[in-house]
């Protein structure tokens, strides 16, 4: 293979570029921006569980890269990371998100997703699926996303006289 600097730089690159063609096929799959959002999160959690040694050495040794190297992991992360931004942008001016710094909304959300590579096991007692599908909708709770049809339940409801 060659030094340890090749094998990281193979590693770190091939991990983005995957969770890049991922991110960019969930945006094309999803309708609305909540669901785009959802499945970014989803993307990720699922390269990250289902590729959990590439995804450590990807976010645990960036570190270890040389200037040169770490500068085309970096770009390479910025570009993933434009794919959030710009989805997160379009849905606060819209309205359907309610997030006041968009660049920590963002660092923490990946930040979430990327925590997969440290606890998730295959064994545990969730699908990396059904871990998936919570922590997506768990980054649109913390975007202040409120469903439609729940707002149209509240109003329902509380018109009802049931509080």
């Amino acid at each position: 293979m060659g030094s340890k600097q090749d094998l990281l730089l193979t590693i770190m690159r091939d991990a983005m570029h995957q969770m890049i063609a991922s991110a960019r096929g969930a945006l094309a799959d999803a309708d609305g921006l909540p669901n785009k959002l959802a499945g970014l999160a989803r993307a990720h959690v699922m390269y990250n569980g289902g590729n959990l040694l590439d995804a450590y050495v990807g976010d645990a040794e960036i570190r270890s890269l040389d200037h040169a190297n770490r500068a085309r992991i970096v770009r390479l992360r910025d570009d993933y990371e434009a794919l959030w931004a710009d989805v997160i942008t379009r849905g606060v001016e819209t309205g359907e998100f309610r997030i006041s710094d968009q660049k920590l909304f963002r660092i923490a959300v990946i930040q979430m997703c990327n925590g997969v590579t440290y606890w998730y096991t295959p064994t545990g007692p969730a699908s990396l699926a059904a871990i998936a599908d919570e922590l997506a909708g768990f980054a649109l709770a913390m975007a202040g996303y409120v469903p439609e049809v729940s707002l149209r339940q509240v109003k329902k409801t509380r018109s009802k006289g049931v509080s």
